[in-house]
């Protein structure tokens, strides 16, 4: 029997080696048709997807462009890799994009980025939303408030009173103004100083002036 510190050596060897055979003999995680793309761009930094589809197709997967392409367009969507823009192909009409690996603390922090632009983006056409509606109905009461001024009996000048120096027959009643031919001037003349105040708080309200 050797010493103790032979012993304990030889105990852990053991162990080491009853570990090793358990990691053996675990199956390998099964790899998804994406996680295999992903995993090429990595490995092959500026590939294309002509590139990958080749890369497929010689690994026994029979796949499309168009399935490679959209698998692709997606990792990009979701900031797993990067792509940038080249040249034109001049065979099928596609421009040709190069892919690069994105490590998966950056992607995170790209994605977050994405999200809280997208937020303020959203915020921000509520925002305009709103203001534009508001502005439309104050338009709408000033316009109301037009109408209402016009229908009112406009103040028509009194006629002057002269001594009846016969029996003439009395003139006939002075038929109403048509508001559509009069002027801005006319309206404001015709209505009184209220009723034009409003009508200028109103107009200013709408048109931002």
């Amino acid at each position: 029997m050797g010493n103790m510190s032979d012993e304990m050596q030889k105990i852990l060897n053991e162990w080491q080696d009853s570990e090793s055979a358990s990691v053996q003999q675990q199956p390998a995680p099964r790899q998804t048709y994406r996680s295999i793309i992903h995993n090429y761009i990595k490995d092959n930094p500026g590939t294309t997807t002509g590139q990958v589809l080749k890369a497929m197709q010689n690994k026994g997967l029979a796949q499309t462009h168009s399935s490679v392409s959209s698998q692709m367009t997606t990792m990009f969507q979701e900031f797993m890799v990067r792509r940038e823009e080249g040249a034109i192909d001049k065979a099928t009409g596609r421009k040709i994009y190069t892919y690069y690996y994105v490590p998966p603390l950056e992607s995170v922090k790209l994605k977050a980025e994405h999200l809280r632009k997208k937020a303020q983006a959203q915020a921000r056409a509520e925002k305009a939303r709103q203001a534009k509606a508001l502005k439309a109905e104050a338009k709408q009461r000033a316009q109301n408030m037009l109408h209402e001024q016009l229908a009112l009996p406009l103040a028509l000048p009194v006629p002057e009173v002269r001594p009846v120096e016969d029996a003439a027959p009395a003139p006939a009643p002075q038929a109403a103004p048509n508001l559509r031919d009069m002027s801005a001037m006319d309206i404001l003349h015709a209505i009184n100083f209220a009723q034009a105040k409003e009508l200028y708080k109103e107009l200013k309200e709408a048109f931002g002036g």
